[in-house]
């Protein structure tokens, strides 16, 4: 990172025009390379530049220089943020604050305001999150390569809230990619197997399932080791998940079990609220439906108490109602349903279940109507995964109909989603 950077953000930040600004103090083009990093400038140019923007010459002319003692206050800092210790985090942060109006150094001052929106995020304040990090990091950062800055730890937290702030936006290749380049930088064994479960996370939203399950694992062993139980059984859960994904119901169930036995120890009801949904799913596919309904029944109980994702659990109940032909009990639980209904995509989840269920009724053009809504939605919002069962589905009740060009029409539409899906 240069001054030059330092320099434009503290003269745009009074609302000054850069030719209004060289004025009597240098000329226009000499700034003007100085701030995009072109040109260096000297030492008596920087005394009149801070002049002019009244702050302490030394912000200018040492701003290369670390101090040692707030290097130590940032590590120390960036560790309790780590470990969540916010009411240690945000004296440290105060104290910060108090000692040094201005960092001289560069490097140090974007590495405090990137720990400052560290602390926000951490404390779910997003709206100072979004200020410090946009107004005060990115100004610094500017032109600037990252994988060039020599700080380890700077480039560590970047690529986390970078990697972090990409999954919130279900931008998942480019969160894997800055969790991706976090991982090597990270040196705490607990912090590295947060980082390779998120890489497992990142994966598994990306339908790579099988290169997500070496990470969780290897998270995993830490966790066990370092006797981490409640991080150990949020990883069984996601490895069971990860398995359901494979089809290896055999894997998944014993995961999902171990993740119980910690849950249940521990008390953590909504964790066993999503265990228990997945245990469901896991007998579901082994066709124990009655064991497979206990599970959804006994997640569903679970979730209504934390407001916990209750439209899967009503989904998948439903779905074992339809493959029992238990029509009066479907129609029921439909309803109760709807009352969670508070997303438009779970909206259309369960519009589909309502369109099978007016299959099994006969009554075949509302179906068609249900089906090719759900269908248009799902592929306007790329939801590959949830169009192409349905689009499939569609097209064999046309190709069964006997009319075959909206059979064909659906069957492309699958295969879009397939080649969307596994591209």
């Amino acid at each position: 990172m240069h001054i030059g950077n330092r320099i434009k953000k503290l003269r745009e930040s009074l609302g000054i025009k850069r030719k209004d600004f060289a004025s009597g103090v240098i000329s226009y083009s000499h700034l003007s390379n100085i701030e995009v990093g072109k040109n260096g400038a000297s030492e008596e140019i920087l005394i009149a530049i801070a002049k002019k923007l009244n702050v302490p010459k030394e912000y200018l002319t040492r701003y290369k220089d670390i101090d040692h003692d707030l290097e130590t206050k940032l590590s120390s800092l960036k560790a309790n943020l780590d470990l969540k210790n916010l009411d240690e985090a945000e004296s440290i942060l105060e104290n910060i604050k108090k000692d040094y109006p201005y960092i001289n150094s560069i490097d140090q001052e974007a590495l405090y305001y990137l720990l400052e929106s560290y602390y926000y995020f951490r404390t779910n304040n997003h709206k100072d999150f979004a200020i410090i990090y946009e107004k005060e990091l990115l100004p610094l950062l500017e032109i600037v390569e990252i994988d060039r800055i020599p700080s380890e730890l700077f480039k560590e937290t970047y690529y986390y809230l970078n990697a972090v702030n990409h999954f919130t936006n279900k931008q998942y290749e480019d969160s894997y990619q800055c969790f991706l380049k976090q991982l090597p930088l990270v040196k705490d064994p607990i912090i590295k197997a947060g980082t390779n479960y998120n890489i497992a996370l990142s994966l598994a939203k990306l339908n790579k399932t099988n290169l997500a399950i070496p990470y969780a694992n290897n998270a995993l062993d830490v966790y066990l080791h370092e006797n981490k139980w409640t991080n150990a059984a949020e990883n069984y859960t996601l490895l069971g998940g990860l398995y359901i994904e494979e089809r290896d119901f055999a894997s998944a169930e014993q995961n999902l079990l171990k993740a119980l036995d910690l849950a249940e120890n521990f008390n953590n009801e909504k964790l066993k609220g999503k265990i228990y949904h997945n245990l469901g799913i896991v007998y579901k596919n082994l066709k124990k439906l009655n064991k497979s309904m206990d599970y959804f029944l006994k997640s569903l109980e679970l979730n209504k108490a934390t407001n916990n994702e209750l439209f899967i659990t009503y989904e998948s109940i439903m779905e074992i109602y339809l493959e029992q032909n238990s029509l009066d009990d479907l129609t029921n639980i439909l309803k109760e349903a709807k009352q969670y209904c508070n997303k438009e995509e779970d909206a259309y989840h369960f519009k589909i279940i309502e369109a099978k269920l007016l299959l099994k009724q006969n009554q075949l053009a509302e179906y068609e109507l249900l089906m090719k809504e759900a269908i248009e939605y799902y592929y306007k919002n790329k939801m590959w995964k949830h169009l192409l069962p349905i689009s499939e589905e569609l097209g064999n009740f046309y190709k069964e109909s006997k009319k075959y060009k909206p059979a064909s029409q659906y069957y492309k539409i699958a295969l879009d989603a397939v080649s969307d899906l596994y591209k």
